[in-house]
């Protein structure tokens, strides 16, 4: 038969010779007669240890006597070697140069951890003499994604060759040697025989490789043993999903929906992890198989850390508790949306222990703030989350190869996971006894309420008869109080109106001659812009400034310089346009805002007319006339600016231009096309 790599391999074993004991004298005693019993019994399996080949090393053999049923742990008999490159063929490790390089393994599992490499395993079995036993080959870790087993079989002329067996996750469900939801492969181990036994293992998730020996009697006791395990198992967890979702039923909380549907994901994760899912589920669908365990893990964070939030009401601790857990949950759901991507299944194998982590954290800080608040179920919520946080972090550890693999790292978060959920339907019973003592001291409070109102009733109507006499006298008093203090808040009233009145009309109106002030002209000027985009029309400011108003002001006093503002702000007003806006900026300077002009040229026509005005003298009081002149001015919108401020700087820049050109003139900042 050929090997793995199509050589031959050469016979490991011979047939154990018969050995015959010399003649001695009859044993005289008990303790004599116990000594050659043994030493008939030992003599055999000596020997065949003897010439047993040159594959044996001594105190490394695993010992199979009749009396074992099973090796549940190998340990520091198995050996391993990592083949980075996966060249390594059986030919190879064998070889006396690849051999010496093999190490021994630590630890009752062996554990690597989160490795892509190909790693080597070898052990070696030493069978009893006697009849020949059926050995199994067991490697309780479904996850694994390549298993190579390269054992010693007889051939068809009964000669030992090697030959090599797959399994792993990758394979369809009905390629695997015997049908089980972990690995299981038959070995031939004729008695009194010394077997080397190859295994070649790569996985794209942690790579740990639980090993025991079964014989077919230890094989059924371990799988109706764990086939009790299980069903006791998944079938608390059905109780307890079925329990909580009555109750949600019956009380319409979500908190019980939520626990409902992550403890269905912690039981569809053990399911994919403990290699159940693929034997029942979906067979036909290796790719599939390979990605649910991480689909689903993801799936039982987001619904923890969501149940987490709701049955701790986190969001009453601040945003600081909120967002964080929000963030795990956000985080989980898209990192399970990954796992049906075409993402790497290492990436989200190498993901999911630092966000089970993140997310226990983020559970016990969000437990102790709720117990500070004095939530009294959240010291069993913390007492759950402690028991799986134990098992998780000794999982994470293990597949970041901190921690070796043994019994509790690999099947810690299951056991942790059950004690978990047991703790946690106590805290949501927990809860509902809060929430009913809650209710019940609410009802109280209710109670004692309204028995309170009904005391303060009986003691209004007992005043209230004792009073009956004066009613009419105080009813009467209190309508003419009444009627005075309305009196007095309608004047108030009135009043206030006023004062309203006059605070707006001051914010938006010169307080002299009661023109727009500066406010208000900006929000004309953005009115008529407005106004003239849609019409296709121009916006012009006159900056007006009165000549010698100081020479005014020391030669008439300061009282006919205000009488003089005043009657040229009413002139403005009386000879220009109602739609063009008159302001006073302060002191003697005015500003005219034409709008709806046809062309910048008509601003000058505005202008003209404001220094025809100023050619007759302006009559301030019955008496008394003053002659004045003015220099304008012009900015035009679009031409000189597109904002009121740089309009009015360029408007006044212009005005003084026309006072330094001779008085009594106007200017253009800009001279219009055409003028």
């Amino acid at each position: 038969m050929q090997s793995s790599n199509g050589g031959q391999a050469a016979c490991l074993c011979h047939r154990t010779p018969t050995f015959l004991l010399p003649s001695v004298p009859a044993p005289r005693g008990p303790a004599a007669r116990l000594i050659t019993r043994l030493f008939r019994v030992l003599a055999p399996a000596l020997a065949a240890l003897a010439l047993a080949g040159p594959v044996r090393a001594e105190g490394d053999a695993i010992d199979l006597p009749n009396s074992v049923t099973k090796v549940e742990e190998l340990g520091a008999k198995v050996f391993y070697l990592h083949d980075p490159e996966g060249t390594l063929a059986l030919e190879d490790v064998r070889s006396q140069a690849v051999a010496t390089r093999f190490a021994r393994t630590e630890g009752r599992f062996p554990n690597f951890g989160f490795t892509r490499n190909w790693i080597w395993l070898r052990f070696t079995v030493q069978s009893p003499p006697g009849p020949d036993r059926t050995w199994f080959l067991e490697i309780d870790y479904p996850p694994l994604d390549v298993i190579e087993v390269h054992a010693p079989m007889r051939d068809a002329n009964g000669d030992m060759r090697y030959q090599v067996r797959k399994g792993g996750d990758t394979l369809p469900y009905a390629a695997r040697e015997i049908q089980s939801n972990n690995y299981l492969f038959a070995l031939d181990l004729p008695s009194g025989s010394v077997q080397t036994i190859y295994l070649r293992v790569r996985s794209e998730s942690s790579v740990t490789i639980p090993l025991r020996l079964l014989s077919r009697t230890g094989l059924e006791s371990a799988r109706w043993s764990e086939s009790f395990q299980l069903a006791l198992f998944f079938g608390a967890l059905l109780a307890l999903g079925a329990f909580n979702l009555l109750l949600w039923f019956t009380l319409r909380n979500r908190s019980y929906l939520y626990y409902v549907a992550f403890v269905g994901m912690t039981a569809m994760a053990y399911f994919c992890y403990n290699g159940l899912a693929y034997q029942y589920f979906w067979p036909d669908s290796p790719v599939w198989n390979n990605r649910a365990p991480m689909f689903f893990g993801f799936l039982t964070i987001a619904t923890g850390a969501l149940f987490g939030r709701s049955f701790l009401r986190v969001w009453e601790h601040g945003r600081r508790y909120d967002v964080p857990a929000m963030a795990v949950i956000g985080v989980s759901l898209l990192l399970a949306a990954a796992t049906i991507s075409p993402m790497p299944y290492w990436v989200s194998a190498r993901c999911f222990p630092f966000l089970a982590i993140a997310g226990s954290i983020n559970l016990i800080v969000n437990s102790i703030q709720a117990i500070r608040r004095g939530y009294r179920p959240a010291r069993v919520f913390l007492l759950a989350w402690a028991a799986l946080i134990a098992g998780l972090v000794a999982f994470a550890l293990r597949a970041l190869e901190i921690l070796p693999g043994n019994f509790f790292t690999i099947y810690g978060v299951q056991i942790g996971s059950l004690v978990e959920a047991l703790l946690l339907s106590q805290a949501l019973a927990q809860r509902i006894h809060t929430m009913r003592e809650e209710k019940e001291a609410a009802q109280m409070a209710a109670l004692q309420a309204k028995e309170s109102a009904l005391q303060m009733k009986e003691q209004a109507l007992e005043a209230s008869r004792l009073a009956e006499q004066d009613l009419e006298s105080m009813v009467a008093e209190r309508v003419q109080e009444l009627a005075r203090v309305n009196r007095t808040l309608e004047a108030e009233i009135f009043e206030r109106k006023r004062a309203e009145e006059l605070l707006r009309r001051l914010a938006y109106h010169d307080a002299l001659t009661g023109l727009p002030n500066r406010t208000l002209l900006k929000d004309r000027f953005n009115m008529a812009v407005s106004a003239a985009k849609r019409n296709e029309t121009n916006v012009a400011l006159l900056v007006i400034d009165l000549d010698n108003f100081k020479d005014v002001n020391e030669e008439h006093g300061h009282d006919v310089g205000d009488d003089l503002l005043v009657s040229f702000a009413r002139i403005l007003q009386t000879r220009l346009r109602e739609m063009d806006t008159i302001a006073r900026l302060g002191g003697d300077e005015f500003v005219v805002l034409v709008n709806d002009l046809a062309s910048p040229r008509e601003a000058a026509r505005v202008a003209e007319k404001v220094l025809s005005i100023l050619n007759e003298p302006i009559r301030v009081t019955a008496n008394q006339s003053v002659r004045i002149s003015a220099s304008i001015g012009i900015a035009v919108h679009g031409d000189d600016g597109t904002e009121v401020d740089p309009l009015l700087k360029r408007a006044e820049t212009s005005m003084y231009a026309a006072k330094k050109a001779g008085r009594g003139i106007y200017r253009f900042a800009t001279i219009p096309a055409g003028a």
